[in-house]
């Protein structure tokens, strides 16, 4: 019974370490604010690059934008990395290519 006690304590710590740790490295990142319309603007951007028809590509946009404002809610802390990386699982539904290229949005592919 010890050994498991002292197994717990253990895994305990080591969680606290790593939130720690998590913790400063966001801290490093600027916090930002959800924008619905720049999160569209900037998906409807994408689509345009890729010859996506505006009006299928405008649905697409809201319905992710909707499914991201829900997420950003539940959270206190959102970096715009985070933002982009929760749109582009979101788009990835609807168009792998175009939520590839949003995810990397001014990196060399």
């Amino acid at each position: 019974m010890r050994l498991a006690e002292k197994a717990k304590a253990k895994y305990k710590k080591a969680q606290a370490v790593s939130k720690a740790s998590e913790q400063k490295a966001r801290a490093d990142k600027k916090k930002v604010k959800f924008s619905r319309k720049k999160l569209i603007d900037d998906i409807m951007f994408e689509a345009r690059v890729l010859g996506r028809h505006t009006g299928s590509a405008k649905i697409v946009a809201e319905k992710v934008a909707d499914e991201v404002e829900q997420w950003a809610e539940r959270r206190e802390f959102i970096t715009a990395d985070d933002i982009r990386r929760a749109a582009s699982l979101r788009l990835k539904k609807y168009d792998e290519d175009l939520a590839y290229i949003y995810k990397n949005y001014g990196k060399i592919i």
